[in-house]
């Protein structure tokens, strides 16, 4: 018997019944949702893409639209967005990336929410508008969707 049997057999049996993994490892070969290829990191820290699509909503350079998910539309109570993409690094770097960004471009923090689906959502509030930042990681791949809605009207109770 060949030598290199043996081994090819550990290594499957090692990989579980469903066969080889393709879950992509963080500086690993991933992609997004449909089909595009993402980058890793290129080195500490991320950094704002100069031809961002909303002009005052940095987005990651690397990280990469999920278009046929995204749609923009406008009403005279203000912009109503909602923007997909994904992106090759780890939650907490996309997290600390907005958290210094978004106040150059005016937005201010409003909190900080985890829901029960294992995401992250950072609020703000800008003039009559409201942000919405959702960070969910799979893996070595964040998915991201930035939300802008009108402010809804607080409705305070009367004594």
């Amino acid at each position: 018997m060949k030598m290199w049997l043996p081994v090819a057999l550990a290594a499957i049996s090692m990989s579980g019944c469903g066969g080889w993994s393709t879950v992509p490892m963080p500086g690993g070969v991933a992609y997004s949702d449909n089909g595009q290829y993402l980058p890793p990191q290129a080195g500490p820290g991320l950094v704002a893409d100069p031809q961002a699509a909303i002009p005052d909503v940095p987005e990651p350079i690397g990280f990469k639209p999920l278009v046929d998910r995204s749609h923009r539309s406008s009403s005279s109570a203000g912009r109503h967005v909602k923007y997909w993409y994904q992106g090759q690094a780890d939650s907490a770097e996309v997290q600390l990336f907005y958290r210094r960004q978004l106040p150059k471009d005016g937005w201010h923090f409003v909190n900080v929410q985890h829901p029960a689906d294992g995401s992250t959502v950072l609020r703000y509030t800008k003039g009559r508008e409201a942000l919405r930042v959702r960070l969910n990681q799979t893996h070595a791949v964040t998915t991201l969707v930035l939300t802008i809605e009108p402010k809804r009207p607080v409705v305070r109770a009367v004594p």
